[in-house]
């Protein structure tokens, strides 16, 4: 009977417990799991010999630009409130003139932010007081707590076996097809086997790459010195500031 029923049904109940405690068994087990994962999650093993757990494709095939959830809610806010302060103080110093508009215009793609921030002196008294209590009020909504996962449990023991394993790497395929799983030391070496083809790369000393990089350096101050009337003040100060290492 207990044959038929795992064929049937994919697992085979404990009569001695409660069904919920059946329930949480099987959602804690990776062979057992009744959750129906997408249909299209994408891995490929391609380790000598398949070493890597099948069920890893119920992590890895989630993709790239997955996220799962800190195990800590955001508690620390004073960077946050760092920056908001400073935004609200250069509105508070430039209200009412001309500046005031020029901060809520659209920033240009080629942009340096400035980090100017007004002296205490420069700032109404009245601004201090509330930013004080507005900023008090909002550090209490931010409490550290633990926080919900976004993955099943055998997910989580998936993904602490996989972090766990030195041997292994996920990079990602060529044309969209997902992740993979890779020996390290295979991966090496077809990286130096591709590195090591001097028709596609050449190895420079260190001296030459400054070298050329104080040529390519020199290429672009000249071009901007013929385009600067073409040029606006955010580009020319955004391309100037990047051309330092």
């Amino acid at each position: 009977m207990a044959h038929d029923t795992k064929n049937k049904f994919g697992f085979v109940p404990d009569p001695s417990v409660t069904p919920f405690r059946n329930a949480v068994r099987l959602s804690s087990s990776s062979s057992q799991s009744p959750i129906q994962l997408p249909s299209n999650l994408a891995f490929h093993d391609l380790t000598e010999g398949k070493i890597v757990n099948r069920d890893a494709r119920a992590i890895m095939g989630l993709g790239g630009k997955f996220f799962t959830t800190p195990k800590f809610t955001t508690g620390d806010i004073s960077k946050n409130i760092t920056r908001l302060d400073r935004d609200f103080k250069l509105k508070v110093y430039f209200a009412g003139g001309d500046e005031d508009e020029a901060l809520d215009e659209p920033k240009p793609k080629l942009y340096v932010k400035s980090e100017w921030t007004p002296k205490p002196e420069d700032i109404q008294d009245w601004y201090f007081e509330r930013s004080e209590r507005f900023f008090s009020h909002c550090e209490k909504l931010f409490r550290r707590r633990r926080a919900t996962s976004n993955l099943l449990p055998f997910q989580e023991q998936l993904k602490e076996d996989l972090l766990n394993n030195q041997d292994l790497l996920f990079p990602d395929t060529d044309k969209g097809l997902g992740p993979c799983a890779v020996h390290f030391c295979q991966y090496v070496e077809d990286g130096l086997i591709h590195l090591k083809n001097t028709e596609i790369y050449k190895q420079l000393t260190k001296q030459e790459a400054w070298d050329m990089a104080a040529e390519v350096k020199v290429l672009i101050e000249e071009w901007l010195e013929i385009h600067k009337d073409k040029l606006t003040k955010h580009e020319r100060k955004y391309i100037s500031k990047h051309l330092d290492p």
